[in-house]
């Protein structure tokens, strides 16, 4: 037979309220019982300290909202415990200082004689998974954003080089047989814009690469000459279909922008009139502000 020693060690071992203490504790979970006749609100020790909740603070029927976040969920919860349901759903409440905090929370209607006198439950906090999982999302958002200024760089990049490399090889075909010191000239000259041409181009990516790194503030461009500056570029090509360009830019003469992505606009604009112009009819080309 046992003694008292051992029985009493026994029990100690088998104290359902320690176990029940220590899972609260280790889950961060805390109980609650309201009291629909009197009004008043109990919270156990653990439900205080999750929400530091002063442990002199009366909490009671008025005031027990303050610690919702969201007023809509709470009144719904309410209103669904008064009718008999049982609810759980994860909430975000607010702490004693304001502090927020999400919760994964029960409620649970007590009755007596087919009424509800009572509603009691547990919440345990589920802040850390609920945040995490955030910023994952925000995390997927970001590299969803990287992922198309990466395509829309490697979009301006095709574009802006394309025509340079056009206008080098058209011109190495057009003085493929130079020999006059006046053509080697025109050649020189033509050779040293388009160095200057693609020199700006490959200026102005790079400025696109440290404004997406290092958030640089845009400058104030001068839209004529970022303009004037395709245009030479399509020199050639309009003169090969017989295009005539005209543009105002009177109602804005500059903006705040990056000058590599007003360039591509532009760039965009006159190589697709080219491309899909009418050929019943002499293309015209009008770009105003």
């Amino acid at each position: 037979m046992q003694n008292n020693n051992e029985i009493s060690l026994q029990n100690a071992l088998e104290d359902k309220s320690y176990f029940l203490n220590e899972i609260a504790a280790m889950t961060q979970t805390g109980g609650y019982g309201c009291n629909l006749i009197t009004g008043a609100i109990i919270l156990n020790f653990g439900s205080r300290d999750l929400l530091g909740i002063p442990h002199d603070y009366e909490i009671n029927i008025d005031n027990v909202s303050r610690f919702f976040a969201n007023k809509k969920v709470f009144k719904k919860l309410i209103g669904d415990s008064l009718k008999g349901n049982s609810t759980i759903l994860d909430l975000e409440m607010n702490k004693f200082d304001g502090e927020r905090l999400w919760v994964r929370f029960n409620c649970h209607p007590f009755l007596q004689e087919d009424r509800v006198v009572g509603l009691r439950g547990v919440f345990t906090s589920v802040d850390r998974y609920i945040k995490n999982t955030q910023e994952v999302e925000n995390a997927a958002l970001v590299i969803k954003a990287q992922n198309e200024r990466l395509v829309h760089f490697a979009h301006i990049l095709s574009h802006n080089l394309r025509s340079h490399a056009s206008n080098l090889q058209l011109t190495l075909q057009t003085f493929d047989d130079v020999k006059e010191p006046s053509d080697v000239e025109v050649f020189n000259s033509y050779l040293n814009d388009i160095s200057f041409s693609l020199n700006q181009t490959l200026h102005h990516l790079n400025e696109v690469v440290t404004i997406n790194t290092e958030l640089k503030i845009k400058e104030n461009i001068d839209i004529e000459a970022i303009f004037n500056r395709v245009l030479l570029d399509f020199e050639e090509d309009i003169k090969a279909v017989n295009a005539t360009v005209t543009y105002d830019f009177a109602e804005l003469l500059s903006i705040e922008y990056v000058p590599s992505f007003l360039e591509s606009v532009f760039r965009n604009l006159i190589s697709n009139a080219i491309k899909y112009r009418d050929l019943e009819r002499p293309l015209k080309i009008v770009v105003k502000t």
